[in-house]
């Protein structure tokens, strides 16, 4: 029924009743013809690509600033406008003030010399094209112009001159005499003050810088996140960035099948293991994972302030719940990777009703006194013993940064030394197993994570384990059996009071086992999935 022309105008019509006869009568044309193009402009997307100067294509992405979110596109080939003005800046070059007509939809590119938001001292200059659709353009102009009142003829009129067309081109373009266009162009210029056509289009240029604004609002705190996904990931990962109720952002990544059944995944801080050699699989087993990228990950916004007063994981579960409830309609599974999986396990604690299945792979339990003499027993032993000292874990992280990972040899030494008592997880670091070495994206992701790590390293260390004992949301936990961090029966004890909870010991593997034998793990995520 809302497809009724009839029963929309009635519709529209009450709705808008409140205003003046006049202002009525043109809000609800509107709205209908909008509606029956199903063309919801600025609310809906805009397209956008970024070239340097050279033409050289750096990205694209797809801003919806309604629902103030953005979608990043590294991969120009997945997107059919952004490919195309691609393979024209190949073939023609581009040149900043340019209009070039688009021929996979109506509209024009318009490409606008910018200067990135990033931290460089001296930023350059590139070259950002925007799919400037005529529902895009007079967005604009309703909001810079609301009291001038144009008609959608003589908003399109305006959006013809500014496009290159003459009023007899714009007459022919729409089978209407010239003298008509010739009144339209009158009347707009004359409701905007302006004395002629240069004027006007002077004026309408200005205001279309604002589309610049529009495009970057929520892309403009994520270079490091999107140079770590291109170099790291490639094209396996989508990134993506929502505003969240609070007015934080998150940024999120998608992996696997569109189509796939959705996963939500609480990152750790070993997550790239996990999804470098979980492609395959994903798609084998039809599963799309839904990746936030926690506070203090990959980000240069978060603050030192925030972690010292214990904020960071009171903001970051909230961000995460906010998340879930934007981006699932029902109950959603999630699934907590090592350090994420207390976040995971905490998330369902806090709102239960959001969650169908909990699952966590290779939880990490500090032990409360070192159990062996083995490097990786030392290592969180030592942290357990310092879990009442929360700054101690940022000093920690910036010297393993420091010195620690400050360069390939030192990195390999020192995590094949944590992970030197079971054979396929220094395989999987070695990359005798799986996508390759580990120490050089390990270095890349910890430069740009030391407040997220020591947010980790000190939640593990205060954690309280008898805390699952009421939640009511069924519980598996995937544990490797060679893991040099936590033993099963560590989470088997931890289970115990829970009878919605499972361990599941997996075949082989140890702390890495999700990224060691990705059939096996995967396998049993989608069973838990489907029980």
């Amino acid at each position: 029924m809302a497809n009724n022309a009839k029963f929309l105008n009635q519709a529209v019509g009450d709705i808008f009743s409140l205003l003046p006869t006049t202002e009525a009568i043109s809000s609800s044309r509107e709205v209908v013809e909008r509606y029956l193009r199903n063309d919801t402009s600025i609310s809906s997307s805009i397209k956008w690509a970024e070239f340097e100067l050279n033409g050289r294509f750096v990205r694209g992405g797809t801003s919806r600033v309604g629902a103030m979110s953005s979608h990043l596109v590294s991969n120009w080939g997945e997107d059919e406008q952004i490919a195309e003005i691609v393979n024209h800046a190949r073939e023609h070059g581009l040149k900043a003030g340019q209009f070039i007509p688009a021929t996979a939809i109506d509209g024009n590119y318009w490409c606008v010399p910018y200067s990135p938001g990033d931290r460089q001292e001296t930023p350059s200059t590139r070259l950002r094209t925007i799919l400037l659709t005529e529902p895009l353009f007079m967005e604009i102009v309703d909001l810079f112009n609301s009291d001038a009142n144009l008609s959608l003829s003589e908003k399109r009129i305006v959006f013809q001159v500014v496009n290159g067309l003459n009023p007899g081109q714009a007459a022919q373009a729409d089978n209407v005499s010239i003298e008509t266009k010739r009144s339209q162009l009158k009347k707009a210029s004359a409701k905007l003050f302006c004395a002629g056509q240069t004027e006007l289009v002077r004026l309408m240029l200005g205001q279309m810088v604002h589309i610049l604004y529009l495009c970057d609002v929520e892309t403009s705190h994520i270079q490091i996140t999107e140079q770590f996904s291109s170099e790291v990931f490639g094209d396996q990962v989508k990134l993506s960035v929502q505003r969240l109720p609070n007015g934080r952002l998150m940024r999120y990544w998608e992996m696997g099948p569109a189509s796939g059944k959705p996963v939500l995944l609480i990152h750790g801080y070993l997550f790239p293991f996990l999804l470098l050699n979980a492609r395959q699989q994903l798609e084998k087993l039809n599963l799309r994972l839904i990746i936030p990228i926690r506070g203090g990950y990959l980000d240069d916004q978060a603050r030192s302030e925030d972690f010292h007063e214990g904020n960071l994981v009171e903001q970051t579960l909230e961000d995460l719940i906010q998340f879930t409830q934007l981006y699932w309609d029902g109950p959603a599974p999630v699934l907590g990777y090592a350090t994420g999986g207390f976040y995971a396990l905490m998330m369902v604690k806090r709102q239960q009703d959001l969650f169908s299945k909990i699952m966590v792979i290779s939880l990490n339990i500090i032990p409360t006194e070192n159990k062996s003499d083995s490097f990786s027993s030392r290592f969180w032993g030592g942290l357990g013993k310092l879990a009442k000292d929360r700054k101690i874990f940022v000093v920690l992280t910036r010297q393993f940064l420091k010195t620690t990972f400050s360069n390939n040899r030192t990195t390999k030494f020192v995590l094949r030394r944590l992970f030197k008592d079971c054979a396929t997880d220094l395989g999987v670091l070695n990359g005798e197993i799986g996508s390759g070495e580990a120490f050089g994206w390990f270095r890349k992701l910890l430069a740009g994570s030391v407040l997220g790590i020591s947010s980790d390293f000190s939640l593990v260390a205060h954690i309280e384990y008898d805390y699952l004992d009421d939640i009511s949301t069924p519980m598996v936990f995937f544990h490797g059996p060679e893991d040099v961090f936590t033993k099963a029966a560590e989470i088997s004890d931890m289970t115990a009071n829970n009878p919605l909870a499972k361990l599941v010991v997996l075949p082989k593997g140890g702390h890495l086992t999700s990224a060691s034998h990705p059939e096996d793990f995967w396998q049993e995520v989608l069973n838990t999935i489907d029980q």
